[in-house]
This record gives C-alpha cells, sequence and structure tokens, in this order.
C-alpha cells in the first residue's frame, strides 16, 4: 500500500491504482479463506487510499465506493473492538474523506451527516471507557496554539 502512496505521489496514477486494486484483490482473496483483523485492517486502509487516489483525480463516484467499502470494515472492526484508538482513528480518517467525497460530488446534505459521524467518533476518543471526560491538558507549543484536551483509552 505504500508504495501505492509513493506512486501515486510521483504521478503515476495509472500504476498506483493498478498496485492498490491488487493488494485489494490479495486481501479480499486471504480474507475468503482465513479472516484476520490484520487483514480486515489492510483492506480498508488499501480502500482508502484507492478512493483518495479517485477524490484526487476527480472520480467523486468511485472514491465514494472505495470509502464506502473501507467505511463497512472499520465499522465492523469497531463492532469488535469498541473502545480502540487505532480502529477509531481509521474510522474517522474514512468518514472525513468520505465526506469530503460527498461534498465534491455535490451531495452537501450527505456530507454534514458524514462529518457529524466523525466529530461523534472523535469525541468517543476523547472520553474515556467509563464515560468521564477527560481533562488532561496538551502544552501550548508556542503562543498562538490553543491548549486543547486529550485523553488516552489506557
Amino acid at each position: 500500500m505504500n508504495l501505492g502512496n509513493l506512486l501515486e505521489s510521483e504521478g503515476r496514477t495509472a500504476e498506483a491504482k493498478t498496485l492498490l486494486r491488487r493488494v485489494i484483490a490479495l486481501n479480499t482473496e486471504i480474507m475468503s479463506k482465513q479472516v484476520t483483523i490484520q487483514v480486515r485492517l489492510d483492506l480498508s486502509k488499501a480502500r482508502t487510499n484507492l478512493g483518495e487516489s479517485f477524490r484526487d483525480h476527480r472520480h467523486p463516484e468511485r472514491s465514494i465506493a472505495a470509502y464506502e467499502k473501507s467505511r463497512s470494515l472499520a465499522s465492523d472492526l469497531i463492532k469488535q473492538f469498541a473502545d480502540s484508538p487505532h480502529y477509531r482513528v481509521e474510522l474517522a480518517g474514512t468518514l472525513l474523506n468520505l465526506a469530503l467525497a460527498y461534498d465534491s460530488a455535490g451531495n452537501v446534505a450527505a456530507s454534514e451527516v458524514l462529518v457529524r459521524k466523525f466529530s461523534d467518533n472523535v469525541q468517543y476518543m476523547r472520553t474515556k471507557p467509563s464515560g468521564s471526560r477527560c481533562n488532561r491538558k496538551r502544552h501550548k507549543n508556542s503562543s498562538n496554539d490553543e491548549v486543547i484536551t486529550f485523553c488516552s483509552l489506557r
């Protein structure tokens, strides 16, 4: 997958998409034989990367399709591991990318719904498993930075 991103950054879009599709095909084949958490996560990431490539080259419909598949995989991981920040970050990124793709396609209503889901997901990550809010502060890096709260789910 990282090679696909590198090829994309070098302007070798066709090669990048071919590689990403191959990664998706291989992970899908592996999943048909043995479903593992890592394969599902890798497949979700590969679909997200393919969606980004389509979005960058102004193919919103293809981008949306790739992101929706990624979203489904990431959502399944969250159902199984609700308190895992790693999978929540993956889902949050996919939701935000999907919102951008819907916005590019002119579907502002769908984009707004996804942004709210993204916000809910981020809000969940800032809440302790017991349900209480975290109140730890990040120090300012400079006088212009805001102090923000963050939480570790440990």
